[in-house]
C-alpha cells in the first residue's frame, strides 16, 4: 500500500490519516516524508517543520533501510529552495546515492520512484 501513496497535494489528508495506525518506523518515515514533501510543494513551512521534527526523533538505525536518508534529503530540498548553503551531510548523502543504487537490495526498486519524485 505504501508503495502506491503519492506526493500529490490532494492526497495529503489520506496519507496523514494512515499515521493513525500502528506503523513500523520504516512506514512512518515513508509517510512523514511524503507529507513533508507535499508541505514543501505547497510551501507550508509549519507543516513541513512539524514532519521534519517528527522525523528527527527517529533513531538513526531506522533510516538504515533507505537508499537515502529522507530527513537529510528533505532538509537539502528546503535549503536549496531557500537558496541557502547546503550542509555537508546532504552533499555526502547525494554523492553516495549512485553507489547505493547499484546494490542488489530489493528496497532500492521500491524507493527509487519516491526518491526521483
Amino acid at each position: 500500500m505504501l508503495n502506491y501513496t503519492c506526493f500529490q497535494p490532494e492526497n495529503e489528508a489520506n496519507v496523514a490519516k494512515l499515521l493513525d495506525f500502528e506503523l513500523s518506523d520504516q512506514h512512518e518515515i515513508i509517510l512523514r516524508s511524503k507529507i513533508a514533501f507535499i508541505a514543501l510543494l505547497k510551501w507550508d513551512k509549519e507543516a513541513f517543520f512539524d514532519q521534519l521534527e517528527a522525523l528527527s526523533y527517529k533513531r538513526p538505525e531506522a533510516y538504515a533501510c533507505f537508499i537515502a536518508n529522507p530527513l537529510i534529503i528533505l532538509s537539502y530540498l528546503y535549503q536549496s529552495f531557500r537558496g541557502e548553503r547546503i550542509e555537508q551531510s546532504a552533499a555526502r548523502e547525494l554523492n553516495e546515492l549512485p553507489h547505493r543504487m547499484q546494490s542488489e537490495n530489493p528496497l532500492v526498486t521500491n524507493q527509487l520512484f519516491d526518491f526521483l519524485i
